[in-house]
């Protein structure tokens, strides 16, 4: 592969993105992810292997990745509410659909 694969474009992308707070962190997990999914087959692989953040669930417990990004999810979650909050709005005030053909609608050469 090339040095600008799809990967490379986005993560590269998001590094200049001024207004995205995360770039801090997503660039080294993506990066140390993506490499890790390209040196070894997925069966190969297990979460152990992959930087991750921590989980944080709907009770307000937190499960710690076993290699994780060094994030407070919690904090994070608490700083970043509001614009969560509008996403969801944004997401939930959208018509949503998926084109779909029909079997019997598909013709045959």
């Amino acid at each position: 592969m090339g040095e600008w694969t799809e990967f490379t474009v986005h993560l590269d992308t998001a590094q200049k993105c001024s207004k995205l707070q995360e770039k801090e962190f997503i660039s080294g997990s993506a990066r140390h992810n993506h490499q890790k999914l390209q040196d070894s087959s997925w069966g190969e692989l297990s979460l152990t292997d992959f930087l991750l953040p921590d989980a944080l669930l709907s009770d307000g417990t937190v499960l710690s990745a076993p290699y994780r990004i060094d994030l407070d999810v919690v904090d994070y979650f608490d700083r970043h509410l509001d614009q969560m909050h509008k996403v969801e709005n944004i997401y939930k005030a959208t018509d949503v659909s998926k084109f779909h053909i029909h079997p019997d609608d598909v013709s045959h050469v």
